[in-house]
Protein backbone atom coordinates (compact mmCIF):
# COMPACT_ATOMS: atom_id res chain seq x y z
CA UNK A 1 0.00 0.00 0.00
CA UNK A 2 1.19 3.49 -1.11
CA UNK A 3 0.67 6.78 0.73
CA UNK A 4 -2.71 8.76 0.22
CA UNK A 5 -4.35 5.02 -0.66
CA UNK A 6 -8.09 4.85 -0.03
CA UNK A 7 -8.10 2.18 2.64
CA UNK A 8 -10.91 0.88 4.65
CA UNK A 9 -10.81 -1.00 7.93
CA UNK A 10 -11.72 -4.71 8.59
CA UNK A 11 -11.25 -5.05 12.00
CA UNK A 12 -13.05 -3.93 15.07
CA UNK A 13 -10.15 -3.91 17.79
CA UNK A 14 -9.80 0.19 17.39
CA UNK A 15 -13.11 0.55 18.59
CA UNK A 16 -11.46 2.35 21.78
CA UNK A 17 -9.75 4.29 19.47
CA UNK A 18 -13.22 5.88 17.89
CA UNK A 19 -12.76 3.41 14.37
CA UNK A 20 -14.84 0.60 14.10
CA UNK A 21 -15.17 -2.19 10.99
CA UNK A 22 -16.12 -0.58 7.76
CA UNK A 23 -14.71 3.20 8.26
CA UNK A 24 -13.04 4.54 5.26
CA UNK A 25 -10.10 7.06 4.60
CA UNK A 26 -6.30 7.39 3.54
CA UNK A 27 -3.08 6.64 4.48
CA UNK A 28 -1.54 9.49 5.03
CA UNK A 29 2.07 8.17 6.50
CA UNK A 30 3.97 4.92 6.06
CA UNK A 31 5.26 4.64 9.75
CA UNK A 32 7.34 1.21 9.79
CA UNK A 33 6.94 -1.41 6.72
CA UNK A 34 3.96 -2.72 8.31
CA UNK A 35 1.93 -0.15 10.14
CA UNK A 36 0.44 3.23 8.77
CA UNK A 37 -0.80 6.12 10.43
CA UNK A 38 -4.82 6.69 8.54
CA UNK A 39 -7.52 9.60 8.65
CA UNK A 40 -10.46 7.90 8.38
CA UNK A 41 -13.40 10.40 7.09
CA UNK A 42 -16.56 10.10 5.47
CA UNK A 43 -15.89 10.26 1.80
CA UNK A 44 -18.93 11.89 0.67
CA UNK A 45 -18.72 14.80 3.05
CA UNK A 46 -14.79 14.90 3.86
CA UNK A 47 -15.48 14.84 7.82
CA UNK A 48 -12.89 13.09 9.87
CA UNK A 49 -14.10 10.75 12.41
CA UNK A 50 -10.62 9.74 13.66
CA UNK A 51 -6.83 9.45 12.97
CA UNK A 52 -4.94 6.25 14.04
CA UNK A 53 -2.09 4.12 13.74
CA UNK A 54 -2.87 0.41 12.13
CA UNK A 55 -1.03 -2.33 10.95
CA UNK A 56 -1.56 -3.12 7.33
CA UNK A 57 -3.63 -6.58 8.07
CA UNK A 58 -6.42 -4.49 9.52
CA UNK A 59 -7.28 -2.86 6.50
CA UNK A 60 -7.85 -3.38 2.85
CA UNK A 61 -7.82 -1.47 -0.60
CA UNK A 62 -10.98 0.56 -1.17
CA UNK A 63 -12.45 1.30 -4.30
CA UNK A 64 -14.53 4.25 -4.26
Amino acid sequence: MQIYSDVRLITDKYKDKGAEKGDTGAIVEILAPNQYLLELFDFKTGITKTIIVVKEEDIEVYKR
